[in-house]
């Protein structure tokens, strides 16, 4: 049996040879970890007033049921009504 070789094709060579002077080349390399930091911390900080936005009205409306529901039960007056008439 005889291991078959092929040559790379010219196309695979420049590709190769393109990724490894990208991969040592840095000269710019501060700006793109900028960039891609910066992206980052504003998706988490968009995040971040999302949450607290949500949360904010998750309370307001938490705090309507609660007093709706103390309005009905004084308004039923529920230590003096029995459990029948309730349901």
């Amino acid at each position: 049996m005889s291991a078959y070789k092929s040559e790379p094709s010219p196309a695979h060579k420049n590709v190769s040879q393109f990724l490894r002077r990208f991969v040592k080349h840095t000269k710019g390399s501060i700006a793109m970890t900028f960039g891609i930091a910066a992206s980052v911390l504003l998706a988490a900080g968009g995040m971040a007033i999302d949450f607290g936005l949500i949360t904010v009205q998750k309370n307001k409306m938490q705090n309507a049921v609660d007093a709706a529901t103390l309005a009905a039960g004084e308004e039923l007056q529920v230590s003096s009504t029995s459990k029948a008439q309730i349901l």
